[in-house]
């Protein structure tokens, strides 16, 4: 690896791993992967990019942390941390038509490295859905409601909910084959588009459900509110988002946390003043995300800062990285050596 100056005056707090690509051309054991971020390379630097100020108005230089200068894609992007109230933020931020080509084309072969749609793949998806869908069982009621996914992709995650006794079962995606896909494997009513369709439709809904979406919204205060126009009044709105003191139950690297599609990274506090602008308040909610929402007009534009994560998550960040240097230290040793092959000859 060698360290390079991505942005002139900008140092990564932390360390020098986060500010420096790969030497080789083609860093993924993939070539589906590869060719993929070499298109999305291409189309990063035609792109036009701006300066966004976060939630909570801050937007100058001495505001904000730099984490890191490049994402898990090894992909050029700036990742900051607000000081004032916590929010991970992509700074300057790709335009929209941007993230609107790779959806389309490219997203699901850099992610996975195929463009499998399978039963199988289904039926994993499928799987990782029922901790989701326990969660909104002990939340709330679904017998006799209207439950809406944006972003549901083959519907994996309204299929679980299929025999709970809802009204209907209904989800939008921007990907033409991942939906006929879906009403294949799953016989839920999919439609192709996402919040604007659902709002041109009309329907009223009890519970709209948003897994693993809200990070990827570049406009995220507009498009929560959008979605007033057909969430009933007594209406959920349910939100899963990578939490950022979720990381070391999935991963060991906090490299793994920046991503170029999510232009907003969370922890609940910081998810919660973004929701409350936007004219929800929390019912229920943890750290993983999981979280549920009761849509609440007044809050509408108040930015109330319950509490400023920035240096609980700067800190999480740095020691979650010290660990993860650690590991690689004891890994490369002698012993860790030989653990390593014994390990791999007793399997």
């Amino acid at each position: 690896m060698k360290k390079r100056n991505l942005i002139a005056g900008n140092t990564a707090i932390l360390g020098n791993r986060y500010e420096q690509l790969p030497d080789q051309k083609n860093p993924f054991d993939n070539h589906v992967k590869n060719e993929a971020r070499r298109q999305i390379v291409e189309l990063l630097k035609k792109s036009i990019s701006y300066s966004k100020e976060c939630f909570c108005s801050q937007a100058f230089a001495d505001t904000y942390d730099v984490l890191s200068l490049v994402d898990k894609n090894y992909l050029l992007i700036k990742n900051i941390l607000c000081k004032k109230c916590g929010t991970i933020r992509i700074d300057p931020l790709p335009e929209n038509d941007f993230y609107n080509i790779v959806y389309s084309t490219l997203y699901w072969k850099l992610l996975h490295g195929n463009v499998d749609l399978t039963r199988n793949r289904f039926a994993l998806s499928v799987k990782r859905a029922i901790p989701f869908s326990d969660y909104l069982k002990r939340t709330c009621s679904l017998k006799s409601k209207n439950v809406l996914e944006i972003g549901a992709s083959y519907g994996a995650g309204l299929f679980v909910l299929k025999n709970q006794d809802c009204r209907c079962l209904v989800g939008y995606d921007y990907d033409k084959e991942f939906i006929e896909k879906g009403i294949e494997f799953s016989g839920v009513d999919l439609r192709i588009g996402g919040i604007s369709d659902a709002v041109n439709d009309g329907v009223k809904y009890d519970i709209i459900i948003l897994r693993h979406v809200l990070e990827h919204f570049h406009n995220p205060l507009k498009e929560l509110e959008e979605l007033h126009k057909i969430i009933s009044d007594n209406g959920f709105l349910f939100v899963e988002v990578p939490g950022v003191f979720n990381l070391n139950y999935w991963t060991i690297d906090p490299m793994m946390y920046f991503d170029i599609f999510h232009p907003f990274s969370f922890s609940l506090n910081t998810l919660t003043m973004l929701m409350n602008m936007s004219g929800y308040s929390l019912y229920d909610g943890n750290n993983h995300i999981y979280s549920l929402w009761k849509k609440d007009i007044s809050l509408i534009g108040t930015c109330k800062i319950f509490h400023n994560e920035y240096l609980n998550i700067k800190n999480h960040l740095i020691n979650s990285e010290l660990h993860r240097m650690k590991i690689e230290e004891f890994e490369n040793s002698i012993v860790g050596k030989i653990i390593r092959v014994c390990s791999n000859y007793l399997k």
